[in-house]
């Protein structure tokens, strides 16, 4: 057998060649899906600002004393309910959009700085803070990896102090603004980035690979969960029983812990950071706690809906579309924590990080 290839931010992972061809297809054949998330999204947005804070409010208090409650009963811990909690936290638009223009003031601000100091050329800062025609940064921008230690640096610290101004006015509270600034991030050269990029699909491939020689899964099962965890929404792992998940994750875990003591000793990061790592993992619900907390508030929907329509603030027909979208969804997060993969903070990207909006492309010349 072949050895199991994971790469980052592909949809399709090598088991073997005919497997390679079934991932495009599965790729192809999640174009409906995508739609469908779409008109989910659109339900929402159809919706007026007092609805969309009645069913918000509604779905956090809900959420709430459903989490509460499985904390109670053990099935998960203090630490993963603070997790969904601080996740699912309401930010308005008003709020949202002082928090957006914190975070393109932030990166104009440590683009000048720079080029004044002459680590970065302007043309270089131009692709940064230059919006297109459709008001998105210009991607591509290529950065040595001295230039984006400098860059993570200045942003961090213009966004820390535009996020201090907005609480001191009232504008944010300090946990909102905690959520968007740089505090207990991995920081690092992009190399060092890199090396946990590496390091995760590493431990990834390997277990699979491991559990596929030992007769534990079949290699269509290992492909379906690595499809599943880096493809599209809703493909692969989603057909995998949820102990067949738990017991992948747990190898996973262990190869990854390897793999960080490996980058330890090599002096790529250090203990510390790799202790934040573990415990940010840690608190991550695995794929059975997942399916509680799914049910769980699944409930909740179904009774503020109910609830709403019973009070007139919202007709059936809307209740109906926002049946149709996930429970988290419309809550005022963005971000979805998947069983086992929440990799915020281990270096993918910019996303909500001290960069801001996730759409420029780091690039090595």
């Amino acid at each position: 057998m072949k050895k199991i290839i994971i790469t980052t931010g592909i949809a399709v992972c090598t088991l073997a060649s005919a497997v390679g061809v079934h991932a495009l297809a599965d790729e192809k054949a999640n174009t409906e899906p995508r739609k469908e998330m779409k008109q989910m999204k659109s339900a929402f947005a159809d919706l007026t600002n007092e609805q969309q804070t009645a069913y918000q409010d509604a779905m956090k208090a809900g959420t709430e004393s459903a989490l509460g409650e499985l904390v109670t009963a053990g099935t998960i811990t203090e630490e993963q309910a603070d997790l969904m909690t601080k996740r699912d936290k309401q930010i308005d638009k008003t709020t949202m959009e002082a928090i957006r223009s914190a975070k393109e003031t932030a990166l104009k601000s440590a683009a000048n700085k720079l080029v004044s100091a002459g680590t970065i050329t302007q043309e270089q800062a131009d692709q940064l803070t230059t919006k297109s025609e459709k008001g998105t940064k210009v991607s591509k921008v290529e950065l040595t990896d001295a230039q984006q230690t400098a860059l993570h640096e200045e942003v961090t610290a213009s966004m820390e102090t535009a996020l201090a101004d907005l609480v001191s006015k009232g504008t944010i509270t300090k946990e909102q603004a905690d959520q968007f600034s740089g505090k207990g991030k991995i920081k690092g050269e992009g190399s060092s980035q890199e090396a946990l990029r590496t390091a995760q699909d590493n431990a990834t491939s390997a277990a699979l690979t491991e559990l596929v020689s030992a007769g534990t899964i079949s290699q269509d099962e290992a492909y379906k969960y690595a499809l599943g965890h880096q493809g599209p929404k809703g493909s692969g792992s989603a057909t995998l029983t949820t102990a067949l998940i738990t017991a992948i994750e747990g190898k996973i875990s262990t190869k990854y812990q390897a793999e960080l003591n490996s980058l330890v000793t090599a002096g790529t990061i250090t203990q510390e950071q790799a202790d934040q790592i573990i415990a940010s993992k840690k608190a991550v619900p695995n794929q059975e706690q997942m399916e509680a907390i799914k049910s769980a508030t699944a409930k909740v929907q179904e009774t503020v809906l109910a609830d709403l329509v019973s009070k007139g603030t919202l007709t059936q027909e809307q209740a109906d579309s926002l049946r149709k979208m996930p429970a988290g969804m419309g809550n005022g997060s963005s971000k979805h924590i998947k069983a086992g993969h929440d990799r915020d903070g281990f270096g993918h990207g910019q996303k909500d990080g001290a960069f801001g909006s996730g759409d420029i492309e780091i690039q090595k010349p």
